[in-house]
């Protein structure tokens, strides 16, 4: 081990990300990055990675997932009842499809709005969407496939590792929507 690794290892282990977990709950891998001082910037991606997992295995940092840490030990955990049933019927006709669902019902108690709809969300390959859309249709869920303006609406079927819808709807991404 080098000096600027030793370093490093002293800054984050005596406190130094103390200034950012007391700021803010959540922060990426890039955000922990631009907070190091100038002399650590240097150092390689593995040494920062190797430190960040002896800080989560020691308790002083929680891993939040996919390149995000906590200064919160509790992890979220959304309530599976919203989306049961959907979730149900792809994986009984497609056991093997790799999705993700959630809904809106799920998050509704942190909006500032009450919502009389809730939406779900299904991410998925782009090649199953067509095959799962019509599922969802014939199993009684008011889906649409890529839908435009004001149909956006209801339920989603996306792409899988889709950053998030766009503010432009000529936008040709497919999306796929259903309300239950």
């Amino acid at each position: 081990m080098n000096s600027k690794e030793n370093g490093l290892r002293q800054f984050l282990f005596k406190g130094g990300l103390a200034p950012i977990l007391s700021k803010q709950n959540y922060f990426s891998l890039s955000d922990i990055k631009n907070f190091l001082p100038i002399r650590y910037k240097e150092l390689k991606q593995p040494t920062l990675n190797r430190y960040l997992v002896e800080l989560v295995r020691s308790g002083s940092l929680f891993n939040a997932g996919r390149g995000w840490y906590s200064s919160l030990s509790d992890p979220f955990k959304l309530d599976p009842t919203p989306v049961a049933d959907a979730i149900k019927a792809i994986e009984k006709h497609y056991p093997l499809l790799r999705f993700s669902c959630w809904s809106t019902d799920q998050v509704k108690s942190f909006m500032n709005h009450l919502l009389n709809e809730f939406v779900t969300f299904v991410f998925t390959e782009r090649e199953a969407m067509s095959s799962l859309y019509e599922l969802l249709r014939d199993s009684g869920y008011d889906a649409w496939l890529n839908p435009r303006g004001k149909d956006l609406g209801r339920f989603i079927v996306r792409k899988k590792n889709h950053r998030g819808p766009t503010n432009d709807y000529r936008s040709t991404e497919p999306w796929s929507f259903l309300s239950h």
